[in-house]
């Protein structure tokens, strides 16, 4: 037997063992090879189905060859323990890490015959892209390398389960819940294929069942790694031929809509406990006839429909994601129409009484007295051909946007196209490009086009062209159903939100509700009623969404039960509206609430409970648990930049978020680190005239004031002002901030006579949180100027009408409270009361201590007022004390000619000098 024909046997052999023994018939039979192959291959998996030597010898024989380190050889960072299996790639073993720093056990798979360099460094530069993935439902690609005799080996997240299909046989699930983790595999091919990865491989093996019922895909995109190697002449197929899909047999490309096939021969087996048996057309039995008896009757109609949908021989004809597979499910689950099934009255009205039984008797009575009237008949009829020409359209539509997508995916493949791997935005850009050259396409074609484009970037963080490009589908697509033009109004929506530009957002989100409401989908009308809500609360109007909320909320937990993942992401979105209306103790208690079951169903690194995180980091950081904050944002910073693009707008919010926890803790250096990470993203990707950027400009200056640079602090504070001035209604409560903080840092850069124009600007008498706090602080902030530049009575009027109203500004222990404290102590020196001047002092200190922590530079600042107190007391060695503490907070942070340097070493001087009073 010559080499290559070895290799081939050997490959089929190694795949075929990985099979259950009850599913190899049909596989055999799947396989387009010559009969003494086959016969040869029969005769080998019969002779390893009596012990499996047949398999432990081809594993010695390869280990002999120096093909496979034994057990106990260490691959970088880990130690392979034992083989756990072989397939097709290679060998799998068990591994853990060896160079001491954790325990942590994993998969490793030792790749054999990956022929050429290229395809090496295409299996490092893939691994990398892999590596990216962070879902539930997928294994994790931690690591990869060579073994010291060349050997690719890939690290993986070890899942201890079996494959769904035996699990759910071996537990006897009930079909509904094979459903149920048949949508959630759906859902995580879906998340993978948002980043244009494609598994290539799905099959029972390649998704275990964990011991705690949530299903898992191992190998993602593993294929995609091999294809340089096989399209070089290796003998392997990088697929399973038993779970292949017809352009994968045949050798055309593969793309997004191959995966939903293997996603539906997956559904095949799960319903009928029988591996599927294409025909010679690549045709796919209906579950119901092959299922048994006991079987069949569940699975006719609607899930025969399912199944057939998804395993189309032809790629266009099968959904058209794999999210719409899962939606699929869902709507199944809940008892509602498929979008596969034909659109006919009588399917509709059976999945109505369904849902509905208690009004069953009434429908059916006014359904006869309905058959009385015959002359309907014929306007049905028409009613039902009009309705068959729309779908044609329709199909023909998603065909063009399923077709275009495709094209896509294969522009970013290196082998395909011919060039280096493209990123996810310059993958859009080049889509973008082609869609504005194609002349050809209908208004409504380009409509859903442009609006598949503009949810991508929304997707990776880059509004703008969201905008641009949801424009053009809403302005084409005018004929478009409610429901679409209402999907496409909540694309843009979530791309003014990524702006800032809330008002924008508000009535997007206005006008989907009211499309909605006119549909038959309670999901996606709660869906846009959560949105909508939430923008409403970042408008500051409290009133109107706490009712819009808590209808979403209830409005999905009728639908979905008390422990919907959508009901627990809206009542994230209710605790922010509580946060926003001063509702602290009801806002922590509901947001707690839900990132704990958001936590609980979904895993701690599922973007969508990431997500939730972030505004759990935002409200720990307003209560003041600054420790807690940091290491929520310092989580969800790893997490977005392995999953985002590393110009995306949220990862710029995580920067500003990360960076104002530092800044307020007096961790100036890593703040600077963090907002200028931020601005520097906002400058390439967004537009410089938005809100968003305009607040990383705000930070960036509040830092440089901190550490007493005011002179690159008062330009990026300017440019931020009046960004907030000339866009006010979606500024909101930025623009007395704003105006607050230019009047602050011109008052400390000693500009008396304009600071105090920006100070005394009027503030609204709005209720919310933000202008209650900007009016607290406008109190604080003209306290100071009067006793800088003022009258001592001005300054105390200031000062007690802040005392009055101590709860504006955080309530007594509040950092503002400090600042308060230290203002009545620098007037009490000022009036020669030095033992009132160091008791103020020292208990501004201890609130600013118990606030910001150690090393924040106010109390440097105060340090300095008390050596000032202590000296002018004629005590030089509690003042050099008390310097030699602001100098250790001071000195790492100040720059070279700020202020408080400058005052620091008079003082220093000065102490020095001084004589020693007891």
């Amino acid at each position: 037997m010559n080499a290559e024909r070895w290799a081939r046997l050997q490959a089929l052999f190694e795949e075929g063992v990985a099979l259950p023994a009850a599913g190899r018939a049909a596989w055999m039979a799947a396989l387009d090879i010559d009969p003494a192959l086959r016969e040869e291959l029969a005769g080998m998996l019969a002779a390893d189905q009596e012990d499996g030597q047949l398999t432990r010898r081809l594993q010695s024989a390869l280990g002999a060859a120096g093909e496979v380190p034994p057990p106990g050889t260490r691959l970088g960072a880990w130690r392979l323990i034992e083989p756990l299996g072989s397939g097709g790639m290679g060998l799998v073993f068990l591994a853990e890490r060896a160079d001491g720093d954790f325990r942590q056990q994993v998969a490793i798979k030792l790749i054999h015959r990956f022929g050429t360099l290229d395809a090496a460094r295409q299996l490092r530069h893939e691994r990398q892209v892999l590596a990216g993935l962070e879902h539930p439902g997928i294994a994790r690609l931690y690591d990869g390398g060579e073994t010291p005799g060349g050997q690719p080996y890939l690290v993986m997240e070890y899942i201890r389960g079996a494959p769904i299909t035996d699990a759910c046989e071996a537990q006897r699930l009930p079909l509904r819940r094979r459903m149920e983790l048949l949508r959630d595999v759906a859902e995580a091919v879906h998340y993978a294929h948002q980043r244009l990865i494609v598994h290539r491989d799905i099959k029972p093996a390649n998704v275990l069942l964990r011991q705690d019922g949530r299903p898992v895909l191992l190998d993602f995109g593993i294929a995609k790694l091999l294809d340089a190697d096989a399209a070089r002449g290796a003998t392997q197929p990088w697929f399973t031929p038993a779970y292949a899909s017809p352009e994968q047999r045949h050798g055309r490309p593969v793309s997004t809509a191959t995966d939903v096939h293997a996603l539906g021969l997956l559904g095949y087996q799960l319903m009928t406990g029988l591996p599927p048996e294409p025909d010679a057309e690549d045709r796919i039995a209906l579950p119901s006839r092959r299922a048994p008896a006991d079987r069949a009757r569940a699975l006719r109609g609607d899930l025969d429909t399912l199944v057939q949908r998804a395993t189309a021989v032809e790629p266009d004809r099968r959904y058209p994601s794999a999210q719409a597979f899962a939606d699929d499910i869902r709507r199944w689950l809940t008892g509602r129409p498929l979008l596969a099934a034909p659109d006919r009255i009588g399917y509709r009205l059976n999945k109505l009484l369904r849902r509905h039984p208690v009004a069953a008797g009434s429908l059916l009575a006014l359904a006869l007295a309905v058959t009385l009237f015959g002359w309907r008949l014929a306007d049905e009829r028409n009613r039902a051909l009009r309705a068959e020409a729309v779908a044609e359209r329709e199909a023909a539509n998603a065909r063009s946007v399923s077709d275009f997508l495709t094209a896509l995916f294969r522009e970013a493949d290196p082998e395909t196209s011919g060039s280096a791997a493209l990123t996810p935005a310059e993958l859009l850009a080049r889509g973008r490009a082609q869609l504005r050259a194609d002349a050809s396409m209908s208004g409504s074609q380009r409509a859903r086009l442009s609006a598949a484009l503009a949810a991508l970037y929304v997707q990776i963080g880059q509004p703008e062209q969201a905008v641009a490009l949801a424009d053009e589908a809403l302005r084409l697509g005018n004929r478009a159903s409610a429901s679409e033009r209402a999907d496409w109004l909540r694309t843009r929506a979530l791309a003014h939100d990524q702006r800032h530009r809330f008002a924008d957002a508000e009535a997007d989100y206005r006008a989907a509700v009211g499309l909605l409401r006119m549909e038959s989908d309670p999901a996606a009308l709660a869906a846009a009623l959560a949105s909508h809500g939430l923008v409403l609360t970042r408008l500051d109007r409290h009133r109107e969404a706490e009712p819009v909320l808590r209808e979403a909320i209830a409005l999905q937990r009728e639908l979905e039960g008390s422990e919907s993942l959508d009901a627990w992401r809206y009542e994230v979105y209710l605790g922010e509206m509580l946060y926003n209306a001063s509702r602290d103790e009801e806002a922590l208690s509901v947001t707690r609430r839900a990132v704990a079951g958001l936590g609980t169903a979904l895993g701690g690194d599922h973007p969508d409970f990431v997500s939730a995180l972030g505004f759990y980091g935002n409200l720990l950081h307003s209560l003041g648990d600054n420790a807690a904050a940091e290491e929520v944002f310092l989580r969800i910073l790893a997490h977005r930049e392995r999953l985002l693009q590393r110009d995306s707008q949220k990862l710029a919010l995580i920067h500003n978020a990360l960076g104002t926890v530092y800044y307020n803790t007096g961790r100036s250096l890593e703040a600077i680190d963090q907002f200028r990470a931020a601005l520097e993203i906002g400058a390439r990707e967004g537009s410089r005239d938005d809100p968003s950027h305009a607040i990383d400009l705000m930070n960036l200056a509040s830092l440089y004031e901190q550490v007493g640079d005011y002179a690159p602090a008062l330009p990026l504070m300017r440019r931020a002002n009046a960004v907030f001035e000339t866009d006010p209604d979606n500024a909101q409560s930025l623009l007395p901030q704003s105006r607050q903080n230019l009047g602050r840092l011109l008052m400390l850069a000693g500009e008396a006579e304009e600071s105090r124009r920006w100070l005394e600007m009027p503030i609204g008498e709005r209720p919310d949180r933000g202008w209650i706090t900007e009016r607290g602080r406008q109190r604080l902030h003209l306290a100071e100027w009067e006793r800088r530049f003022g009258t001592r009575d001005q300054a105390l009027r200031w000062m007690r009408e802040a005392e009055g109203r101590l709860e504006d500004i955080g309530g007594a222990g509040s950092p503002r409270a400090a600042q308060l404290a230290r203002t009545r102590g620098l007037i009490a020196f000022a009036d020669g009361e030095a033992q009132r001047a160091r008791a103020e002092l020292e208990g501004a200190r201890a609130r600013l201590l118990a606030a910001r922590g150690e090393r924040f530079v106010g109390l440097g600042e105060i340090d300095l007022d008390l050596a000032e107190v202590a000296l002018s007391e004629g005590r030089p060695v509690e003042a050099r004390e008390l310097l030699a503490r602001a100098r250790r907070i001071l000195d790492p942070v100040l720059a070279p000619a700020a202020p408080q340097r400058v005052r620091l070493q008079a003082l220093e001087a000065a102490a020095a000098t001084s004589g020693t009073r007891a």
